[in-house]
């Protein structure tokens, strides 16, 4: 089956980067976003972040490759990308779901037999197979549904998107090989994992890992200010040719992911019956770097 419409149900930083390296790839994107102002802002062909070379494509592609909607357009879809946000409750730390039931209740009412539906959102462990696809089936129509991760850091979202290997964990072999020839016509390597549930761990490993990282570093630098040391003489000089030790830079640690993902990764593994220590300490230790 041909894959022709993509629909990319949120433009946010995901979402656009990735529709326009679609569009890039020769797809025709219609883009949805349900703010008011970002709508109109990217419909003038201004992108609402900074991304380098994105304002580019958007201009080079709008109305042409690139249609910006507010609601899903009635017309066939070969591909639903759901790209919407799963912020954390500020009180709770667990992830919000209500724009992924959202988007996917949207998605839901515009499928057709065939259609191939792929989350790239981040989620806990097990929500596409529990959440997602209950909604979607309500639909009675015959589709794929997918996960497969978003693993681009900002400011090279544009080159990671077509360099990085991409993530595929499929409800079905169909679902695989249909997200297989989407994604092989956009980077150059793509892993197979065996499950949907497989998939969504490795996006929250992705950040987690980072963050332990990150915080073993500001746990060195704290300890090296007690002993009057400078932390950042002792791991340079520690990592000077000698692959095996190497300590990032310390400093503050933010951004959406790296302040959320391990929070949810946390959420999964203790409602499957193991606290883990070192991904919740280690959120604590960069956390308190700023005070």
């Amino acid at each position: 089956m041909k894959l022709n419409n993509i629909c990319v149900i949120g433009m946010g930083y995901v979402g656009l980067t990735l529709a326009v390296t679609l569009a890039e790839r020769g797809f025709t994107v219609h883009g949805i976003e349900a703010d008011e102002k970002t709508f109109k802002s990217l419909n003038n062909g201004v992108p609402h972040f900074h991304e380098k070379g994105i304002d580019i494509l958007l201009k080079k592609h709008l109305n042409s490759r690139i249609f910006i909607h507010k609601e899903i357009p009635n017309k066939k879809m070969d591909v639903f990308i759901i790209c919407v946000g799963t912020p954390l409750d500020k009180t709770t730390k667990k992830p919000v779901m209500k724009y992924i039931l959202h988007a996917t209740g949207e998605v839901k009412d515009k499928l057709s037999d065939g259609s191939l539906v792929v989350l790239m959102s981040t989620v806990p462990v097990g929500a596409t197979r529990s959440i997602v696809k209950p909604i979607l089936d309500q639909s009675g129509k015959k589709y794929g549904l997918a996960f497969c991760p978003e693993r681009t850091i900002e400011g090279k979202a544009l080159v990671e998107l077509r360099q990085l290997p991409q993530i595929i964990g499929g409800l079905n072999e169909e679902s695989v090989d249909r997200s297989l020839d989407l994604f092989r016509r956009v980077t150059t390597t793509t892993v197979e994992v065996s499950s949907i549930e497989a998939a969504e761990m490795i996006k929250l490993i992705d950040n987690s890992f980072r963050d332990l990282n990150f915080a073993y570093a500001n746990e060195i630098a704290l300890i090296c200010e007690n002993l009057k040391l400078d932390a950042l003489e002792v791991i340079k000089a520690a990592g000077t040719a000698y692959p095996r030790t190497n300590v990032p830079v310390p400093g503050f640690v933010g951004g959406s992911c790296l302040e959320k993902d391990p929070y949810i990764l946390f959420e999964v593994a203790k409602n499957n019956g193991y606290v883990p220590h070192l991904i919740k300490n280690a959120r604590v230790v960069n956390e308190i770097i700023p005070s």
